[in-house]
């Protein structure tokens, strides 16, 4: 805005308004309907006497944007401030609140905003150590209408608002910082926005008493369906709590602690059943009557003996709660027999239940079929193969923390940061991840193996195999050698992806059993006696 002079109307001047971000809609001359031209205007305007002072008045671009940045603009020269197309001020007309932006809406560039929010899920404290010395973070998801995100809490701030912080609370949040978030795409599932909230000592929480913030958003899979989900997959689930196995305590991978787990057995209307895991204070804490309805938002999918369910650091669990599933879930159980049976996902034999009966086919079957694992769904089979190919001078193993089993980041000081956890780990956790050729008659086909097949194959972890790649590379390379020519009997999950435009087929090991020459013996004659007879 260059002219400084007062705009002129029929000789009477107006206060200048500064106009920030604005669009030319019509030219100069362009005239809107039939404007009345008398001398009297329906409008008073203010008189040039009553401008405000020159010097008041910012004489530059960067004036304007320091006056805006520090609000001081005189309040006697109006300013349209630029709005966010993306950005909706949300009115909530009660009383003295300020106008509260929607949480999808926040970005690094705004000073000054307000949110009101409910509490889903509230971590526990970690510490941290970093050059700066140890420290302490503490984390809760918040949600609106609009959105998730993630809201941090280091050390000051962490003394200071974890005990004001209780899920299911509604509060208002300012004087915050937005940062770019630190979760990778593999975390995609846990909060769907690309920035996360710091708050420092001087945030201002303050606790609602309104409940007109939005309750828990939950989409609800079957049990039915865990098999088409893959390992880490994360899921909203619903179930009535069948059984409850009590808290167990064993020691961890390390040696250093001992962990507390409870195991839950859940079923639902499509008479299926699953076991579902607590972990540390939320197995030791949980006091929940059996036939009682637990929904868990952000579940995790496992595949240990078979598929299986647990709570993590971001899942949010309710029982009983106020919503239309969990009451048709409550009648379905009251009206059951007590004989009925249900189908298992998962057991403690060690035998995955789930991939016994899958279809057996030829690896020139599973290639030819134009159907298998395509259509946005994942499909399962089994087959007898012999690994023929192995290449240990790929990668084969990941740095991982010892927690979440993420992969961690080398900090360049012999110490390894995790995005997940937010922490930094002296040493981590190595996991494997290598691809196979598998061969039988018919064709040969590629398929990836993950941390827990890969130690059955190979029958030793993937800490001792690293160093033993750094220390003896010849003994290392016989290691992994090791699994070609071998048989199995290898259960398998085929899924089409696309990277970069190109469709590709995927197929990954879920369970792989030694050959039992007995039973394949006889499963060989039955499928002779067909052609046969």
């Amino acid at each position: 805005m260059s002219n400084k002079k007062s705009i002129m109307i029929r000789g009477e001047a107006l206060a200048p308004m500064l106009v920030c971000g604005f669009e030319v809609v019509s030219t100069p001359n362009y005239q809107i309907g039939n404007p009345d031209m008398s001398s009297k205007l329906d409008m008073q305007v203010q008189s040039h006497q009553n401008m405000p002072p020159r010097s008041t008045i910012p004489q530059s671009r960067e004036q304007i944007q320091q006056q805006l940045n520090h609000n001081t603009i005189n309040t006697s020269c109006p300013v349209l401030f630029p709005i966010n197309s993306n950005s909706k001020t949300v009115n909530t007309n009660r009383g003295n609140e300020p106008a509260l932006l929607p949480i999808m809406s926040l970005n690094p560039y705004q000073n000054k905003w307000t949110i009101k929010a409910r509490v889903i899920k509230k971590s526990e404290i970690r510490t941290f150590v970093n050059q700066r010395g140890e420290g302490k973070i503490f984390s809760f998801n918040i949600m609106d209408d609009s959105g998730e995100i993630k809201v941090v809490c280091f050390t000051e701030a962490c003394e200071k608002f974890y005990n004001v912080i209780e899920e299911n609370n509604v509060y208002m949040i300012s004087n915050a910082k937005i940062q770019t978030s630190r979760a990778k795409t593999s975390d995609i599932h846990d909060i769907h926005n690309d920035y996360e909230i710091h708050l420092e000592k001087n945030a201002k929480v303050t606790l609602c008493q309104e409940e007109w913030v939005p309750n828990i958003k939950y989409k609800f899979i079957k049990l039915n369906r865990l098999n088409e989900f893959n390992k880490d997959d994360v899921i909203d689930v619903i179930g009535v709590i069948m059984e409850d196995n009590g808290v167990s305590q064993f020691l961890s991978k390390k040696g250093q602690k001992y962990l507390s787990k409870r195991e839950l057995v859940l079923v639902d209307e499509t008479f299926t059943s699953v076991k579902l895991a607590l972990w540390g204070k939320s197995a030791e804490e949980f006091q929940v009557e059996n036939s009682s309805v637990i929904a868990i938002r952000k579940a995790r999918v496992g595949d240990f003996q078979g598929r299986n369910l647990s709570v993590y650091a971001n899942s949010f669990v309710q029982i009983n709660p106020d919503i239309d599933e969990a009451k048709t879930l409550h009648r379905w159980f009251s009206s059951l027999e007590n004989d009925e049976t249900f189908h298992p996902l998962s057991n403690s034999t060690g035998v995955s239940i789930s991939f016994e009966n899958l279809p057996r086919k030829t690896i020139s079957q599973v290639v030819s079929d134009p159907a298998l694992g395509r259509h946005n769904k994942a499909d399962y089979f089994s087959v007898v193969g012999t690994i023929v190919f192995v290449n240990e001078k790929s990668t084969w193993c990941y740095p991982a923390c010892p927690n979440c089993k993420k992969k961690v980041i080398d900090n360049g000081d012999g110490s390894w940061f995790c995005e997940k956890c937010r922490g930094t780990i002296r040493r981590p956790d190595y996991r494997y991840i290598f691809t196979v050729g598998v061969l039988d008659h018919s064709g040969l086909i590629w398929v990836s193996a993950f941390h827990e097949i890969a130690l059955k194959l190979l029958g030793i972890e993937a800490n001792e195999l690293h160093e033993m790649e750094e220390s003896d590379y010849d003994k290392f390379e016989a290691t992994f050698k090791s699994m070609r020519f071998k048989s199995f009997v290898f259960s398998c999950r085929a899924k089409s992806e696309y990277y970069q435009d190109t469709e590709r087929m995927k197929y990954t090991f879920v369970e792989v059993q030694p050959l039992n020459y007995v039973e394949e013996g006889y499963d060989l004659i039955q499928r002779i006696n067909k052609f046969t007879n």
